[in-house]
């Protein structure tokens, strides 16, 4: 039993490491303020995305929350109205209800 255990950590040692598979804004610390992270994750959009609009749960799934989960979301709007950045809704036609998309503040 032992040999067996010993060859596991010959082959384990003998493999490369492996690849983190989180996107890096997951990997932020929380101690760092949620608008500081949010603004990280903001500027790193194309302009071209912005434009268009971007969701919330878009930014809050980039982020990590107090829990170990994703941020949650009506703080991470508070941030981006902190930022000046503005909801917009798009009403359904023929429906109620309706989705959000965020948008830059003007001139950006």
């Amino acid at each position: 039993m032992g040999q067996d255990i010993t060859s596991l950590l010959l082959r384990a040692a003998n493999q490369p490491a492996p690849t983190a598979t989180l996107a890096p804004n997951l990997t932020d610390d929380i101690c760092t303020p949620l608008i500081v992270r949010v603004s990280r994750v903001l500027d790193a959009l194309p302009a071209e995305v912005k434009a268009q609009g971007i969701q919330l749960a878009y930014v809050c799934e980039r982020l990590r929350g107090a829990n170990g989960r994703k941020a949650q979301a009506g703080a991470v709007g508070d941030c981006m109205r902190t930022l000046k950045w503005q909801r917009r809704r798009f009403w359904k036609a023929g429906r109620t209800g309706f989705h959000a998309r965020w948008f830059p503040p003007a001139g950006t």
